[in-house]
């Protein structure tokens, strides 16, 4: 299975997850921030929606090695 099989197999729901997490991931990175405190919330959206995408490819991974 490849990252491109794995992101078309995903729930439409999970896909705007990542897609908000890259977006949040540039702005933090860019130093974008939007001027008040919601700086601090976007680095969190970010590193969690990355987590929970190479978390799920890794479980999808090992249940292609195990079939």
């Amino acid at each position: 299975m490849t990252n491109k099989d794995f992101f078309k197999r995903e729930h439409w729901s999970l896909k705007i997850l990542y897609i908000l997490g890259i977006i949040a991931f540039i702005i933090h990175l860019s130093d974008m921030g939007l001027g008040n405190k919601d700086y601090k919330i976007l680095p969190v959206i970010a590193y969690s929606s990355m987590t929970i995408f190479f978390f799920r490819l890794a479980l999808a991974q090992r249940r292609e090695k195990s079939k």
